[in-house]
């Protein structure tokens, strides 16, 4: 069942308002990755040339952890960059979900938990990675609190040979998830996908970004 028209004007809004930033994002991750390079590098520097047990080289493995820690978050950041990109190729949607889990998982926060099961063997999808990627955070991420408290959101990547598309499915303990005032439909469309409804149990909320095959 595909997802009726309410306020196409409102949603193109939204949509547009999440896709503002995405490539300041990326610069600012990539500032942060070079500046972080040099305080990781310096801070091994000075705990190489100290002893070992002194506490001037306990502060330099603090220093690395930290370094290595927030070089994880700026690589987060990085990803938000990424779906700036505008462009039409091949590539795989199974690897997209791989990459935005972590993002996921951190954006989620304490209000639900994650759990993603990609199908082995997806064939190359032809679509705008960058507006898929919004359209994926949009739905997951904008509108998480009409989650359940501490319920987990679904997120399985496989293929419907019927349709001849690989389908992202997210399905969560919710009353529904509303996709238009997260901009999720006009954005699935800028893609090249499409947003649907799909049969979820009693009590949870299902939808689906339907990508078709390379070729399909």
């Amino acid at each position: 069942m595909e997802i009726q028209d309410r306020d196409l004007p409102a949603e193109f809004a939204e949509a547009v308002a999440w896709t503002g930033t995405e490539e300041l994002v990326g610069t600012i991750a990539h500032e942060l990755g070079n500046a972080l390079n040099v305080i990781l590098n310096n801070a091994r520097f000075v705990g190489d040339g100290v002893p070992a047990e002194s506490a001037a080289a306990e502060d330099a493995r603090q220093i690395v952890k930290s370094a290595i820690h927030a070089a994880m978050l700026v690589r987060h950041l990085g990803l938000l960059g990424y779906s700036a990109r505008n462009d039409v190729h091949v590539f795989g949607v199974g690897t997209l979900a791989v990459d935005l889990e972590p993002v996921l998982r951190r954006g989620l926060g304490d209000r639900a938990h994650l759990q993603v099961q990609i199908e082995d063997g997806l064939p190359d999808v032809q679509v705008n990675p960058g507006a898929l990627t919004r359209a994926l955070l949009a739905v997951a991420l904008a509108r998480r609190d009409e989650l359940d408290e501490g319920a987990t959101l679904e997120l399985g990547v496989r293929v419907d040979t019927a349709s001849r598309c690989v389908l992202v499915v997210m399905q969560g303990a919710a009353v529904a998830f509303d996709p238009v005032r997260a901009g999720g439909r006009a954005l699935a469309t800028a893609a090249g996908a499409r947003l649907e409804a799909v049969p979820a149990p009693a009590g949870c909320a299902a939808l689906a970004l339907a990508v078709p095959i390379n070729g399909g």
